[in-house]
């Protein structure tokens, strides 16, 4: 079993609920949300996300086991994506999360804009 814990930075509603239901539907593994005295399994979160009575500062426990495939490895990936997709969801920007360009790519980028004389860019 892994466990994370961590502050809610918002309310959980119930577009959050099926999206991180959703996301859960990916893995093997059995994932619990805890908050304020309630735990409910993210499969069902659509349906019982208000029992947890999550808003801003609430304390969550996010707990992943019983995965199959590779076992820990899934539990961990699966812990690590749901708990970042909920602090997204909620308005926790992770600081590695707002560096997304590498600063190779800025200057090469910048290299392409000025040789081609326009701010178009195409992929």
């Amino acid at each position: 079993m892994y466990v994370e814990k961590f502050q809610s930075a918002g309310d959980l509603t119930a577009e959050i609920a099926e999206d991180l239901a959703a996301l859960s539907g990916r893995y093997s593994s059995r994932i619990t949300v805890s908050s304020n005295g309630r735990s409910v399994q993210s499969t069902v979160l659509p349906v019982y996300w208000d029992v947890l009575r999550v808003v801003a500062g609430s304390a969550i426990s996010v707990t992943a086991e019983g995965g199959h495939q590779p076992r820990d490895e899934e539990d961990r990936r699966a812990l690590r994506d749901f708990v970042l997709r909920f602090q997204t969801l909620t308005g926790h920007y992770p600081a590695r999360a707002q560096h997304t360009a590498h600063p190779r790519r800025q200057s090469s980028k910048k290299a392409r804009l000025s040789s081609i004389g326009t701010k178009r860019v195409t992929r």
